[in-house]
């Protein structure tokens, strides 16, 4: 329920109004319910996505929409948001040891697209127009 709730204000994030300490708290706590659930799962019983229940399939689902919208967040012109959106994806996929878990087949739309805003927001802002080397920085992590 937490992460549906993260991705809900999570989405509300590229609307014309949004409040902006909603989207950073649900950038946090929705990157951390997706670290909860990646790890929980870090011995790969969610990885044959034939034998598994819908539940369990709705809530990769949501965490792969997260892991989405943190992505677009990485371009968003409010600082304070593309800030938290990057802390999330750092967040989400960090892990403690070096042999990290195999990344579960239900996030890879969801990690391809974060993938192509990391680019985009790499290209932007290590640029000399948008410097934002907190942010950069972040992402280079």
């Amino acid at each position: 329920k937490n992460a549906e709730m993260c991705r809900e204000i999570l989405e509300k994030a590229f609307e014309s109004s949004f409040v902006a300490c909603e989207i950073h708290g649900a950038a946090f706590l929705g990157s951390s319910c997706l670290r909860a659930f990646r790890l929980g799962d870090a011995n790969g019983t969610a990885v044959d996505s034939h034998n598994v229940s819908p539940t369990i399939t709705k809530c990769w689902k949501v965490c792969s929409r997260i892991v989405n919208l943190l992505g677009k967040g990485l371009m968003h012109a409010d600082e304070v948001i593309g800030n938290a959106c990057a802390q999330g994806l750092v967040i989400s996929f960090s892990y403690d040891g070096h042999d990290a878990p195999i990344l579960n087949p239900f996030l890879y739309e969801g990690f391809a697209l974060a993938l192509n805003e990391l680019n985009s927001a790499l290209k932007k802002f290590n640029s000399i127009d948008h410097a934002d080397p907190t942010r950069a920085s972040t992402l280079i992590r």
